[in-house]
């Protein structure tokens, strides 16, 4: 996970409790967890539904294409969500 990468490249101690998730960030912006569930359950069935389809119809060339096409613009949302929210 990027949470993840990040707290390694920082030397972060893996074992000690935070709350640097972008879930959690984004359930304290938005004020409530039911909101990020929505949320995250929108872009689920608006965005990577589709591109599933689209891999088992056989829309891709390969599956690689189909992640990269699922998770690149999904993880410039999660680098401009961790700019705004000052995720670090």
């Amino acid at each position: 996970t990027m949470t993840l990468l990040r707290r390694l490249i920082q030397r972060e101690r893996l074992s000690q409790a935070h709350r640097s998730h972008i879930y959690q960030r984004l359930a304290q912006a938005l004020g409530s967890h039911a909101k990020v569930v929505g949320l995250f359950s929108m872009i689920n069935v608006i965005w990577v539904l589709p591109v599933a389809y689209g891999l088992f119809k056989g829309y891709f060339s390969s599956p690689l294409v189909a992640m990269m096409a699922c998770y690149l613009p999904l993880l410039g949302i999660w680098l401009a969500l961790h700019q705004r929210l000052k995720l670090d």
